[in-house]
């Protein structure tokens, strides 16, 4: 089958699916595949080498970050933050209260 021919039947099975939109073949799918090996914990140098990408500069045109995952990157980077200001707060407190040396 040439690439037409491939283009072609996936446009059909999209459009049979509902999930065709303009733009859509195979580096569409590339693209989400590149993007979800990323947002399930693989690291750029993984999905690089996997995509066959010459350097990582080339996988990150290709990654797109869902505002879905943005924000959890944002609300685990705040949790690690009230953390250590907790823990902060405590050597503080500790600190204070301790006997003063004589």
């Amino acid at each position: 089958m040439w690439d037409s021919g491939v283009r072609k039947a996936l446009k059909l099975a999209a459009i049979e699916e509902g999930c065709d939109f303009p733009g859509f073949g195979p580096h569409s799918l590339r693209r989400a595949n590149i993007t979800w090996r990323q947002e399930v914990g693989g690291s750029s140098i993984e999905t690089s080498q996997i995509a066959g990408h010459a350097n990582t500069k080339i996988t990150e045109t290709y990654t797109v970050t869902q505002l879905r995952r943005q924000e959890d990157l944002t609300r685990r980077i705040q949790s690690k933050r009230v953390k250590a200001a907790k823990r902060n707060k405590a050597k503080v407190v500790e600190i204070n209260t301790a006997e003063p040396a004589a």
